[in-house]
C-alpha cells in the first residue's frame, strides 16, 4: 500500500510537473506570436510606429533565441560538440530573422520618410514667370549695373512673399560671383542708349521687384518690375567674353530659393550711359 502511493504521489507529482512545463510553454510561445503581432499592428499605423515594432521584432527574437537555446541544453550536454554546434545554428537563424525585419522596418520608414517629405515639399509654392532682358549700364567709378525685367507669378501653391533677392554671374566652369547692393533712389530713373528705335528705358521705383514681393502672392497672383545689382568693370568683361549668365534667385517664406536665368548681353549691347 506504501509503495502503489507513493507511486501514486509521484505520477502526480510528474503529471502537476508536466502541466506546469506545458503552461510556461504556452505562455512562451503567446508572448513570442504577441510580440510579432504588435510589431506588425505598429507597423500598420498612420504614421507607423517604427521604434515599437523594432523594440517588439527583438523582444520576439531573444524569445525564441533562449527557447530554442533551453532545448539545445536539455538535449545536449555542453561538453557535447553538437550543444556548441546547434547554438551557434540557433544563433544564426534566429539572427537573419531578425535582420529581416528591421530591413523591411527600415525599408518602409525611408520611404514614408520620402513620402512625406515629397508631401511638404509640394506645400511650398511654385513660381514660374519670367525675366529676361538684362542690360547693363555705362561704367559708374569702376562699376556697372545689370538691370533685368519680368514677371513673377505665384503658379500654383500656398501665398507666400518673396525675399532675399541676388544676382550671380555664373561662368560656365561653375564659378559664381555674387552682384553688390545697389542703393535704389526714391524717383523713377530713364535710361538713354543707342541702337534700338526706342531709346529710352524707365525704370518705375513703385516696379522694383524686392519691394512688391514683400507683400504675399497668392496662387495666380503675379507682380511685374525689374531689379538691379552692380558688379565690376572686370567681371562684367570677363561674363561677356566667356558667355556667362546671369543668375537671378529669391527665397519664398519656406526659405525655399528659387532661380532664374537670363542670357548675358554681348559687348555690343553695353551701350549704356551711367544711371545711378
Amino acid at each position: 500500500m506504501g509503495k502503489a502511493r507513493k507511486e501514486r504521489r509521484g505520477k502526480v507529482g510528474l503529471a502537476k510537473e508536466k502541466t506546469v512545463s506545458a503552461m510556461w510553454e504556452a505562455i512562451i510561445w503567446v508572448v513570442f506570436a504577441a510580440s510579432i503581432s504588435f510589431g506588425g499592428i505598429n507597423m500598420s499605423h498612420t504614421p507607423p510606429d517604427y521604434a515599437a515594432a523594432r523594440i517588439c521584432f527583438s523582444i520576439a527574437a531573444l524569445i525564441l533565441f533562449l527557447r530554442l537555446g533551453w532545448w539545445i541544453k536539455c538535449k545536449y550536454s555542453l561538453k557535447d560538440k553538437r550543444f556548441w554546434v546547434s547554438i551557434l545554428a540557433d544563433f544564426i537563424i534566429v539572427m537573419v530573422m531578425w535582420l529581416c525585419c528591421f530591413h523591411w522596418v527600415s525599408n518602409s520608414e525611408h520611404r514614408f520618410q520620402t513620402i512625406h517629405a515629397s508631401k511638404k515639399e509640394s506645400k511650398t509654392p511654385t513660381f514660374g514667370g519670367y525675366l529676361k532682358d538684362a542690360l547693363v549700364t555705362g561704367s559708374e567709378n569702376g562699376y556697372r549695373l545689370i538691370i533685368v525685367t519680368g514677371e513673377i507669378k505665384n503658379s500654383s501653391g500656398p501665398s507666400s512673399s518673396i525675399t532675399d533677392w541676388k544676382m550671380f554671374l555664373r561662368f560656365p566652369d561653375g564659378t559664381n560671383i555674387e552682384g553688390e547692393d545697389v542703393l535704389i533712389s526714391d524717383r523713377d530713373k530713364l535710361l538713354h542708349f543707342k541702337g534700338r528705335v526706342d531709346n529710352n528705358f524707365l525704370l518705375k521705383r513703385e516696379k522694383y521687384l524686392p519691394d512688391r514681393g514683400i507683400d504675399s502672392l497668392k496662387e495666380g497672383d503675379a507682380i511685374d518690375g525689374w531689379f538691379c545689382k552692380k558688379f565690376t568693370d572686370d567681371d562684367i568683361s570677363n561674363a561677356q567674353e566667356k558667355k556667362a549668365v546671369v543668375i537671378v534667385t529669391f527665397s519664398d517664406a519656406w526659405d525655399k530659393i528659387h532661380s532664374y536665368q537670363i542670357n548675358m548681353p554681348g559687348k555690343n549691347d553695353t551701350n549704356f550711359p551711367k544711371s545711378f
